[in-house]
């Protein structure tokens, strides 16, 4: 058998200070120096770290890639549910026109007129309009060129109330059944001695049922022998009381017009 396999590396170094002698590298050529093993240690270290670097680099990369592709099929999805949902939506409108346009008019009514009676069939109002509107949703009547009168029982001559523009609110367990007015509104009265009352204001609400009026709009009463103005005003018609409110730019003034005697009398 070969010196070499008789003698290990260690043993063959052992007594070497310079590395092994010509008669050790002849007996046993398979011996390097002590140099060149850890040079070639610290090589195969290195190889070993750049393959672990590389296997580390395809595993993110592969990762990423996994991710990618999830991302990507997860917003196919959503975009091909938010199509079928777009087709389903059109489709019942569609389908049920109703839907589409809940707030369209269902009812048009032209030179028409709204008379209320009490239970003893006395006379309480009338509201007339050159076109009444309705609209199914809010369930609200809009009216064009509207006119109001409002009787007064045992008198001859209702309030006459007009404005440009108005619409009427059903009764609710939110409000009482009224008449708004906008836009010129001009309420009237003439009284049994001849003279007349007239209010006019921006914008006022009629609670028919109750011959009274509000506006939160600066108001002006008009009298045979008064002008007053304030920012606000509550009216009950029927006796004709009125409460007034002013404000910094509005407050409550009076003027009396008073009239004098002629120097000829």
């Amino acid at each position: 058998m070969p010196l070499s396999e008789h003698c290990p590396a260690d043993l063959l170094l052992t007594g070497c200070t310079n590395g092994p002698s010509t008669l050790d590298r002849r007996f046993c050529p398979c011996i390097k120096s002590k140099s060149n093993v850890l040079v070639e240690v610290a090589h195969a270290r290195a190889l070993r770290s750049q393959q672990h670097e590389t296997l580390v680099k395809i595993s993110k990369t592969s990762s990423v890639s996994i991710i990618s592709t999830r991302a990507v099929i997860l917003v196919l999805i959503l975009l091909l549910l938010g199509v079928a949902i777009g087709a389903i939506v059109e489709e019942d409108e569609q389908s049920n026109p109703l839907l589409f346009n809940k707030n369209e008019p269902d009812l048009f009514l032209e030179h028409a007129s709204l008379t209320q009676f009490d239970r003893r069939g006395v006379l309480l109002s009338q509201i007339t309009a050159e076109r009444f509107t309705h609209y199914p949703l809010t369930d609200v009547t809009a009216l064009q060129s509207p006119r109001i009168k409002l009787f007064i029982e045992r008198e001859p001559n209702p309030w006459r109330i007009n404005s440009t523009a108005g619409r009427l609110l059903p009764l609710s367990k939110y409000r009482k059944e009224t008449v708004e007015l906008w836009d010129e509104v001009n309420a009237n009265r003439l009284h049994r001695d001849g003279t007349q009352t007239v209010i006019t204001t921006a914008a006022l609400t009629v609670f028919a049922n109750e011959n009274r009026a509000q506006s939160d709009e600066a108001v002006v009463i008009t009298t045979s022998n008064s002008v007053t103005r304030a920012s606000s005003m509550q009216a009950w018609l029927d006796s004709g009381q009125f409460e007034l409110k002013g404000s910094a730019s509005q407050p409550v003034t009076t003027r009396l017009e008073i009239e004098r005697p002629s120097l000829a009398d």
